[in-house]
Formats: C-alpha cells, sequence, structure tokens
C-alpha cells in the first residue's frame, strides 16, 4: 500500500512540473500531403475510373505518389505537372487548386491471399485536376 501512495505521490508530482505545448491543429495540416483528384485510364480493362492520391515525394519536377483507384487498386504513381492556374496568376480560392499532372500508375487490385489467382496486376495513365492542401 505504502508503495502504491508513493507511486502516486510521484506521479501527481511530476504531472505538475511536465508542461505541454498547445497544439495547433494549422501546424500539423501544413506538413500533411496535398490531396490529388483525377482520372485514370488503365491498360489492362480499357476503363476511365476516379483516382486519388497522396504526394510522397519530388525530384526534378517528377512528383512520386500512392493512393487508389476507384475499383479497389492500390497504385503507385509517377507524374508530372503539365498546368497550375496558381502559377498563372490566378488568385481565386476555388480555381487555384486546379492543376494538371500527367502520369502513369502501376498498382495491384482485389488481392486476397486466401485464394489463388485473384491477385490483379494494373497500369494505366493518369491525369490528375485537383490538388487539396488542409
Amino acid at each position: 500500500m505504502k508503495k502504491l501512495l508513493l507511486t502516486i505521490v510521484l506521479c501527481l508530482g511530476l504531472a505538475g512540473i511536465a508542461q505541454a505545448e498547445p497544439l495547433r491543429l494549422s501546424e500539423i495540416a501544413d506538413k500533411l500531403p496535398p490531396i490529388k483528384n483525377g482520372i485514370a485510364y488503365s491498360f489492362q480493362t480499357h476503363e476511365f475510373n476516379h483516382i486519388v492520391s497522396a504526394e510522397l515525394a519530388s525530384w526534378k519536377g517528377l512528383t512520386f505518389e500512392v493512393g487508389g483507384v476507384a475499383d479497389n487498386k492500390v497504385v503507385g504513381i509517377v507524374s508530372y505537372p503539365l498546368l497550375k492556374l496558381k502559377d498563372l496568376g490566378v488568385t481565386l480560392p476555388v480555381l487555384d487548386a486546379i492543376e494538371a499532372n500527367l502520369g502513369v500508375y502501376f498498382g495491384w487490385g482485389r488481392i486476397d491471399f486466401s485464394k489463388e489467382g485473384n491477385n490483379e496486376w494494373e497500369s494505366g495513365i493518369s491525369l490528375s485536376l485537383l490538388s487539396l492542401k488542409f
């Protein structure tokens, strides 16, 4: 019982000494990568789908992204920016999020290890049209 009381007193004493910095959500949101939305054309199924991705890194104009296609596929994308309305001087809050990034994507879909032969390889081209930064 004495050990329990001593532990509680020590914890409460340390809690009084420790100071937490205030949590600023705007600082956390600034560190998050932009979310890109667009369309994707599959070379395997010859169909257009909705694609959503998040930017991981960029190098010499190329952007490396990871995301998903609407029909349950996980993809990696390499894209290059073609047009940014913000760079053209557009200052409207809604229109400055529009940008065109042309890319190629590769990925897998319907991954299920319990069934043999159920995995599907996917590749195609993508066009990201909207980039949202929170």
